[in-house]
């Protein structure tokens, strides 16, 4: 009863301060919303119409066809051409994404070492990836060409057959992968280096008091910390 009695005798809330609870209680709604309309427009809804046009015998032409179901999925399954594509995707995958990581960790180490001007190094190292694309195959396709590519006339010089890059499916990958592993090292030396930077010093202090080496610390602490 002295509750309900409360309520009613209570003063109505002012235009300010209702305004400042819905403020606090739905702007965090507004500042994601922009991200979430976005992304449904030029993410999700780009998505869900494509697997509708799966469905569908769809002809660039005449626009939708005939709904067919997951037969298109199960004739892609059992094209060849397709687990050709799937192998070719994975082998460029682990012939840049492995080498890729394994220079960024040794480089990263390199630049979070006592250099002379750390700056200008960082900035080399970031260089490859400023570089346009269009620049970047055009240099590789003059490195990798097949008859007068500078690595083949390399061997060819030293007496060594020349290697068909773009006709060895092992070739052409190395080369592919070659292109992106100069591309993208020195982004990904950057951030491993952000990261090597956050590792607690007093913890690499801590293993060197101890005796390890510069080695075993790199190997013990700061590779599994990153």
């Amino acid at each position: 009863m002295h509750s309900t009695t409360a309520r009613q005798t209570r003063p109505g809330l002012t235009f300010r301060q209702r305004l400042s609870r819905w403020d606090v209680k739905y702007s965090p709604y507004a500042y994601v919303a922009p991200f979430f309309i976005l992304f449904g427009l030029i993410g999700l809804f780009p998505l869900v119409y494509t697997f509708v046009v799966s469905l569908n015998n769809w002809n660039l032409l005449t626009g939708p066809g005939d709904w067919v179901g997951l037969a298109n999925f199960t004739r892609e399954l059992s094209d060849p051409l397709f687990w050709n594509s799937i192998f070719n995707t994975f082998s460029i995958f682990l012939l840049s994404s492995v080498p890729q990581i394994i220079l960024a960790i040794l480089i990263a180490s390199v630049l979070d070492a006592n250099l002379r001007a750390k700056t200008f190094w960082r900035m080399g190292v970031l260089a490859p990836y400023v570089v346009a694309p269009v620049a970047v195959s055009l240099v590789f396709g003059q490195l990798f060409a097949d008859d007068s590519g500078v690595i083949n006339t390399l061997l060819t010089n030293l007496g060594l057959s020349p290697v068909g890059w773009h006709a060895d499916r092992l070739s052409s990958h190395l080369a592919i992968a070659t292109m992106v592993n100069f591309r993208w090292t020195g982004y990904n030396t950057l951030i491993v280096l952000a990261a090597m930077q956050a590792i607690p010093r007093d913890i690499i202090e801590a293993a060197v008091v101890d005796g390890a080496s510069r080695v075993r610390t790199f190997f013990s602490v700061t590779v599994p910390m990153l």
